[in-house]
């Protein structure tokens, strides 16, 4: 069943004004991709907690530091 959910959907290169990306379509034949869904779900998580792969951390992006406002600020900046 696994296998059946994360090879329901096909991607497509397309290539538009800001360049190319894959649009994913989901296989008529396979209608089911709930457990594809939870998996990607895991993945973006993880990758935001900071989880790479073995031998990817130096492609990761770096990340900025987050600015903390204050109620003060934002009264300044209304």
């Amino acid at each position: 069943m696994l296998a059946d959910h994360l090879t329901a959907e096909r991607p497509t290169l397309v290539e538009g004004p800001h360049g190319t990306v894959e649009e994913w379509e989901i296989d008529t034949a396979r209608p089911d991709n709930h457990l594809l869904d939870c998996i990607v779900g895991c993945a973006v998580v993880a990758s935001m907690e900071g989880v790479a792969l073995p031998g990817t951390e130096s492609r990761r992006a770096t990340r900025r530091k987050r600015r903390h406002w204050t109620q003060e600020d934002l009264r300044r900046r209304a």
